[in-house]
């Protein structure tokens, strides 16, 4: 099961904090199959990096198999991945032809 609870990103660009994300909460059950779409610069391929633990929220957080991602070291994330994690994204040019 993958968990995000209230998730917030934000980036600084100068002195000015920009959100990327605000309060993203839902839960996806094991299992299930999900595509995350949206216009150009709406924060999907954040999200997918918070959701896998590349990266983590500056607020909230994301819960894969009852492990909470921000509370992993970037080792203990990165063997959770290979173990839970599959994605696919857009830029075809990362696969090859």
């Amino acid at each position: 099961m993958l968990i995000a609870r209230e998730v917030t990103k934000e980036y600084m660009s100068g002195e000015q904090k920009i959100a990327v994300l605000r309060d993203v909460s839902f839960t996806i059950e094991q299992g299930a199959f999900v595509a995350i779409v949206g216009p150009s610069g709406s924060g999907k391929t954040t999200l997918l990096g918070l959701l896998a633990g590349l990266d983590t929220p500056t607020r909230g957080t994301v819960v894969l198999d009852d492990s909470d991602l921000g509370r992993l070291s970037e080792n203990d994330r990165a063997r959770l991945r290979v173990k839970r994690w599959a994605s696919f994204f857009k830029a075809f040019s990362s696969f090859p032809r």
